[in-house]
């Protein structure tokens, strides 16, 4: 039985292990996204307070003025820290945002995704091509991640078959990574043990990739899970350049109110609604949502994050468990390290490959050399 899992496992493993180690590399590179690229931007995240902050609109019309003309405000994000200038969102492509001191109204730094960044982001969801299908034609790009990503998780399972230890002294000489019996050994347990130790995270990240790739998975991981499908509700309108009329006035208004409730909060300010972040740990997208007259500034209505459908709340945990952002750095340390090692494995999996099959032609020319004798 074992021999049908390894023939299983190397099968699966040989067409598409290239594509594997370059999605799981670029995932491995995206984990830290966020933080390197708000390192070239960290003095600029950083006020000096003085006094009680700016009203909204004030700072908006102060931070206007240093925007490009044709740049649309789409909202402000506030942190509880007094130290953390106010992050005002550009509706622009790129995450295109600015940072803004809220005691002088003073821009004090842009912060956007890198080329960089946008080009590993490419690489990971498309293998560098179109997203999306146009004029009927297949998006092969995105079609060859998914399919990858259903045959890695199926090599990670039948992986697991292939290593299952005989006994208690083979589990631990199959959970040790050694370099003490030469660079072949060190290979063999560096795929065996590496791959054991990452195959929860790395299942994981296929499991929840998947519902991104295929409509079908989609349907039936929900389904499973009981979260039947439901309306998305409309999200708000990021803003173009020609809404000028904007009355910025009335998100102080509003969020006057909302941060009284939530002083402790991260707070996102838009035309027409608030989120209140709840946490960093979890699904950090879990936020009550707040509505308010763009006319007055008073609050309509509150959408509670534990009153939110199954699905939101199963759809915010995909994203944490695929990228890793559920524990904070120690998970996300976690999921790079599991990345890079499921980056590693087709690489380990095919010198392995190819020694055997090297070893067993030398063995059989040796077998003809000594018949011949």
């Amino acid at each position: 039985m074992k021999k049908l899992w390894r023939n299983l496992h190397l099968w699966v493993s040989v067409p598409f292990g290239i594509i594997i180690s370059l999605i799981c590399l670029s995932g491995a590179l995206l984990v830290f996204e966020k933080e390197i690229t708000e390192s070239g931007c960290a003095a600029a995240a950083q006020v000096k307070p003085q006094g009680q902050p700016l009203p909204l609109d004030a700072i908006i019309s102060s931070a206007a003025s240093s925007l490009p003309a044709d740049a649309a405000i789409s909202g402000v994000e506030i942190s509880p820290d007094p130290k953390d200038a106010y992050r005002i969102s550009l509706a622009e492509k790129g995450h295109k945002a600015a940072f803004a001191d809220q005691y002088t109204g003073e821009i004090t730094g842009k912060t956007e995704r890198t080329a960089f960044f946008k080009t590993i982001r490419s690489l990971h969801g498309s293998l560098l091509c179109k997203r999306t299908a146009e004029n009927g034609k297949i998006a092969w790009g995105p079609l060859i991640v998914g399919i990858s990503t259903l045959l890695l998780l199926f090599a990670l399972m039948t992986g697991i078959a292939v290593w299952w230890p005989k006994n208690r002294e083979a589990l631990r000489r199959s959970l040790t990574i050694t370099g003490k019996h030469g660079m072949q050994r060190f290979w063999f347990s560096l795929h065996d043990a590496g791959g054991i130790y990452a195959v929860i995270f790395l299942s994981a990240m296929c499991i929840t990739g998947l519902t991104w790739s295929f409509e079908w998975f989609n349907r039936g991981f929900y389904t499973l899970l009981g979260a039947s499908e439901q309306i998305e509700a409309s999200k708000p309108n990021k803003g173009t350049a020609e809404e000028a009329a904007v009355d910025y006035s009335t998100w102080q208004k509003a969020y006057a109110q909302v941060a009284k409730e939530n002083p402790d909060r991260r707070i996102t300010v838009r035309d027409g609604s608030i989120s209140v972040s709840l946490g960093t740990y979890g699904n950090p997208r879990a936020a009550d949502t707040y509505k308010f007259d763009t006319s007055t500034g008073k609050i309509t209505g509150i959408n509670a994050y534990a009153d939110s459908g199954r699905r939101t709340k199963i759809s915010g945990w995909v994203g944490a468990l695929h990228t890793g952002t559920w524990g904070g750095l120690f998970s996300k340390t976690l999921y790079f390290l599991a990345a890079l090692m499921g980056a590693s494995l087709p690489l380990t999996g095919y010198y392995i490959w190819l020694r055997r099959i090297a070893g067993r032609r030398s063995a059989g020319v040796r077998q003809a050399g000594t018949s011949n004798t």
